[in-house]
C-alpha cells in the first residue's frame, strides 16, 4: 500500500492591525480602564467589524490601548489598536465606527493596516485650566520644581500592598503656563512615568478639583504618530494603506501550502 502522505497545517493568518485614534470627552472622563475597552469593544461589535479573538474557554477581543488614561482626565489623544479577522480599508473602518461611538468618544482618524507590534508612548502632554491666581502662584512654584535635580514622592502600589519612594524628576519635562492654562509635557521611560495627578500635587494644587479640568493633548508614540493627527480619515483618502512586510509574508506562506496541496 502507498503511503498517504499528510498534508501540512496551513498557518493561521497574520491578522489585519488598524489604529483608532478618538477622544473622550465630558462626562466619559469618568470611564475607567476597563469600562473604556468594553465600549469600544462593544462599537465594533455594532459596527460589523470582524474582530480577532483569543484562544480558549473566556475569549477576548484583541483589542489594547498602549497608554492608560488617568481616570477623570479628557483626552483628545486616545489610541487603540485592533486586531482583525478580515482586510478592511481605513475610510470603511472610520465610517462604520464613528456612526456607532458615543458622541462624547468621537473617532478623529483611522490607519489600516499598521504594523502588529504596539507602539509605546514616549511622553504625553496634558493641559489643565487654572484661575487667574492660580496661574500668578504656579510661576514661582514651577520655576522651583525645575530647579530641582531630584523630587521624591511616596507612591501607593494598591491595597495591601507598601508604598514606595519615587524619584519623578526625570518624567517632568516641560512646564509652562500659557493664558490660565498649565501645560505639562509628562515623559515615558523605561523606568516609568508620573501621573498627572502627582504632578498637580506636587505643584500645590487640589487634585479632586484640577483632575476633571484636565485634557491630555497630544502623545509621542515610538512610531511617530501622533495620537491626535490633524489629517482624518474621509471618504476617498486612507490613511497609510499598503501590504505591510507580515502580511506579504503570511501570502507568501499560503502560497507555497496550496502548491504543495495541488502536488
Amino acid at each position: 500500500m502507498s503511503q498517504v502522505r499528510e498534508r501540512p497545517a496551513a498557518p493561521p493568518a497574520a491578522p489585519h492591525v488598524v489604529a483608532l485614534h478618538y477622544a473622550v470627552r465630558g462626562d466619559l472622563r469618568w470611564l475607567s480602564h476597563h469600562d473604556q475597552m468594553r465600549m469600544l469593544a462593544r462599537a465594533l461589535v455594532r459596527a460589523r467589524i470582524a474582530v480577532r479573538y483569543s484562544a480558549g474557554f473566556n475569549p477576548r477581543a484583541q483589542l489594547a490601548l498602549p497608554l492608560a488614561r488617568p481616570l477623570g482626565v479628557a483626552s483628545e489623544a486616545e489610541l487603540a489598536i485592533v486586531e482583525l479577522d478580515e482586510r478592511i480599508g481605513a475610510e470603511v473602518v472610520f465610517e462604520r465606527m464613528a456612526a456607532v461611538l458615543p458622541a462624547d468618544a468621537p473617532l478623529l482618524a483611522v490607519r489600516s493596516p499598521v504594523p502588529q507590534r504596539s507602539p509605546q508612548p514616549r511622553a504625553a502632554t496634558y493641559e489643565t485650566d487654572l484661575s487667574a491666581e492660580e496661574s500668578a502662584l504656579l510661576e514661582a512654584r514651577i520655576e522651583g520644581l525645575l530647579g530641582q535635580n531630584e523630587v521624591w514622592i511616596t507612591r501607593e502600589s494598591g491595597p495591601e500592598k507598601p508604598t514606595r519612594r519615587v524619584d519623578v524628576r526625570p518624567f517632568v519635562g516641560e512646564l509652562n503656563i500659557d493664558r490660565q492654562v498649565l501645560v505639562a509635557r509628562l515623559l515615558t521611560t523605561n523606568r516609568g512615568t508620573i501621573r498627572p495627578g502627582e504632578l498637580l500635587m506636587l505643584l500645590g494644587l487640589t487634585v479632586e478639583t484640577h483632575i476633571p479640568l484636565t485634557t491630555r493633548v497630544s502623545v509621542e508614540w515610538d512610531q511617530g504618530w501622533n495620537a491626535a493627527p490633524e489629517a482624518r480619515c474621509q471618504p476617498g483618502k486612507e490613511l497609510d494603506q499598503g501590504v505591510t512586510r507580515e502580511e506579504e509574508d503570511a501570502q507568501a506562506r499560503e502560497e507555497s501550502y496550496a502548491q504543495v496541496i495541488r502536488d
